[in-house]
């Protein structure tokens, strides 16, 4: 028999069980930071009569890093009641997998703009297209709304979204 004690931000699975004699068994260990740091810890696995054996893991926290390829997506004059569509990519250039929504910032009208996806996943070094559409509710009003894509680590990128319904 054995059991596990292991420190956040690090798992072991599975905590305890039962080896046969001659027997192995696998251990995954995993590692969820909650920051952009340097993690240490001592893992102790208790096996009763014998000694405690310890297993020192370490990991760094980083921060995931988005960039658009526009800071401003233009959708033009568009009739009312039409749709027009823009795309924009957003580009993940951390090391690590990027989780990331688009929150719109203004509240002082009904939205006129929406985005697909409005959440998801970049990996690593990689990109993701997104869609921007304008669909007018009201002709001859102007619109400039501002949204944010928004990771957990706190990186935020601005879009402003502007549009003319004819």
């Amino acid at each position: 028999s054995f059991s596990w004690q292991c420190d956040k931000p690090f798992t072991l699975a599975p905590m305890s069980g039962t080896i046969e004699p001659g027997g192995a068994a696998a251990i995954t260990a995993s590692f969820k930071p909650t920051d952009a740091s340097v993690f240490v810890a001592h893992c102790v696995c208790a096996v009763p009569g014998h000694t405690n054996h310890v297993m020192k893991l370490g990991g760094i926290g980083k921060y995931p890093f988005l960039s658009s390829s526009a800071s401003k997506v233009e959708c033009g004059r568009v009739l009312t009641g039409q749709s027009e569509t823009r795309t924009l990519k957003l580009r993940n250039s951390s090391l690590v997998y990027a989780r990331f929504k688009i929150v719109r910032l203004d509240r002082d009208c009904e939205p006129v703009f929406a985005f697909a996806p409005t959440s998801g996943v970049i990996p690593p070094d990689g990109e993701l297209t997104i869609a921007c559409h304008y669909t007018p509710k009201v002709s001859g009003t102007f619109t400039s709304d501002h949204y944010a894509v928004q990771t957990p680590g706190g990186n935020t990128v601005p879009i402003e979204c502007v549009g003319e319904a004819v």
